[in-house]
C-alpha cells in the first residue's frame, strides 16, 4: 500500500514540474526572441529535460546510486544442442 502512495506521489510531482517548466519555456521563450519562438518551445524544453537527465544519471553514476552498463554481469547461456540442426 505505501509502495503505490509514493508511486502516485512521484507520478503527480513529474506531472506538475512538466507544466511548469513547460509553462516557463512558453512564456520566456517569445519574451527573448519573438513571438514566432513559440513554435520552438517544445524542442527546447525537451533538449532541457535531456541535459538534466544526463547530469542526473552521470552524478547517480558517480556517487553508486545506479550502475550504468560497465556493471552488468552477463550471464553464461549454455549451449543448445538445437544451435547446428537444419
Amino acid at each position: 500500500m505505501a509502495a503505490a502512495v509514493v508511486v502516485v506521489i512521484v507520478v503527480a510531482l513529474a506531472a506538475v514540474v512538466d507544466i511548469a517548466v513547460n509553462a516557463a519555456v512558453i512564456l520566456i521563450l517569445p519574451r527573448l526572441f519573438g513571438a514566432d519562438s513559440v513554435w520552438l518551445t517544445f524542442a527546447v524544453y525537451e533538449a532541457l529535460v535531456l541535459v538534466v537527465a544526463v547530469i542526473l544519471v552521470r552524478r547517480s553514476e558517480r556517487n553508486g546510486i545506479i550502475c550504468g552498463f560497465a556493471c552488468v554481469d552477463y550471464i553464461d547461456v549454455p549451449e543448445s544442442p538445437y544451435r547446428f540442426a537444419k
